[in-house]
């Protein structure tokens, strides 16, 4: 397996390097893919009126089905490597600040803007509510999971 030194710290493995590069770009045709398909799990949905919207679901349902296992898979590749190296206080440390942070700004700055479109539709109840009631992690749930 062909590698690159990055000074002191290590070496890095390309493969890995552009399989995640291979699989970021899945992420990116998979979100389109949705906007188009016959699956309306995103922020905006416009189905196909002709057969390509069938090869979109398709798509979708082949690609779910491999490229964010392979994500989880390279991110636990290295977990044990780096809780060797830094240890159990500055290993937690450093994921909370790398994913709870930006999770926690999420939560608390962009995803009020996200739920108010959502409730201006049907305000039934008072704002807050609705915000609490529907709360997950949005597209931070990858983040939250690791």
């Amino acid at each position: 397996m062909k590698t690159e030194a990055t000074g002191t710290t290590g070496t890095r493995i390309l493969a890995l390097d552009n399989l995640r590069v291979a699989l970021t770009a899945l992420v990116v045709v998979h979100h389109a893919a949705i906007t188009y398909s016959h699956i309306p799990l995103w922020y905006y949905s416009e189905p196909a009126q002709d057969p390509s919207g069938f090869l979109l679901d398709v798509l979708l349902v082949v690609n779910q089905a491999f490229f964010m296992g392979f994500f989880f898979l390279i991110s636990g590749l290295f977990t044990p490597g780096s809780y060797d190296r830094k240890g159990a206080g500055r290993f937690l440390v450093d994921r909370l600040l790398r994913l709870g942070v930006p999770l926690l700004a999420y939560v608390v700055l962009l995803r009020p803007l996200v739920v108010l479109g959502h409730y201006l539709q049907d305000p039934d109840v008072p704002y807050w509510q609705h915000y609490l009631d529907t709360l997950d992690a949005g597209p931070m749930w990858f983040a939250e999971v690791l």
